[in-house]
């Protein structure tokens, strides 16, 4: 059941918190509640502390779906731990610099302190070098 799965993520956030206390830690979380899969659902990661990173992968999505994810209540529940997103700023989904800056802004507007790019090695050295040159501006 999910109360099992909640109680048993729980215990192994304690056992992991006890074993390395300053070690810092991510969590990969999806926004909503009732998730089951590889990342904890939000209500799941409850069970780490909350000085503990969230991390919110959005690899194949485009802006409109970023933007989605990170004004969702799953997500808003998360604003007392750092966030990082993860994407993969790929065409279709990202296919500028002014999409680039859209992604930027959604960062900041949503408390996203790092970004995280996704399959870097896979993508072409020019996009690379715009990612950096805009996200980084």
């Amino acid at each position: 059941t999910l109360a099992a799965m909640r109680a048993a993520v729980a215990a192994v956030a304690a056992r992991v918190g006890a074993a390395a206390p300053k070690t810092q830690r991510a969590v990969q979380v999806h926004p909503q509640p009732w998730f089951r899969g590889s990342q904890l659902a939000v209500a799941s990661a409850a069970a780490y502390p909350a000085g503990d990173e969230r991390v919110l992968t959005c690899y194949g999505d485009g802006l409109d779906a970023i933007q989605k994810t990170l004004a969702s209540d799953g997500v808003r529940s998360l604003a007392g731990s750092p966030k990082r997103l993860s994407v993969w700023p790929k065409a279709p989904q990202v296919q500028n610099d002014d999409d680039l800056r859209r992604l930027r802004a959604l960062c900041e507007q949503h408390g996203v302190a790092t970004l995280a790019i996704y399959h870097l090695g896979l993508l072409p050295w020019r996009t690379l070098e715009r990612v950096a040159k805009v996200v980084l501006a």
